[in-house]
């Protein structure tokens, strides 16, 4: 079963650009690894943000099964980004290299 609406508005409203900017919940540790819905295994993000840090779990990842799944997830977050989230990704990715 997946959050409620509540509970997922009450975590964004934790992040400092809540109502800026659009913000996605991210699970710390993932649910196909046993993670929960409980609100310390949960952290707001920005969309950019939530992209670079799958983007970061796949190439950290310890088997190429995993690293596909984190870059699956990082495709998703990128087809939902609207053109000033990607550019601000685009950015934030020539820094992290």
């Amino acid at each position: 079963m997946g959050l409620s609406f509540t509970c997922k508005e009450v975590i964004r409203k934790q992040h400092p650009l809540y109502g800026q900017e659009r913000i996605e919940i991210h699970h710390i540790q993932p649910k196909f690894r046993g993670g929960s819905d409980d609100r310390q295994n949960l952290e707001p993000l920005l969309l950019d943000d939530h992209a670079l840090q799958h983007l970061y779990e796949a190439e950290n990842s310890e088997s190429r099964g995993i690293a596909k799944v984190h870059y699956w997830a990082t495709s998703q977050i990128i087809r939902r980004m609207n053109s000033t989230e990607k550019e601000r990704l685009k950015g934030k990715l020539k820094h992290h290299k």
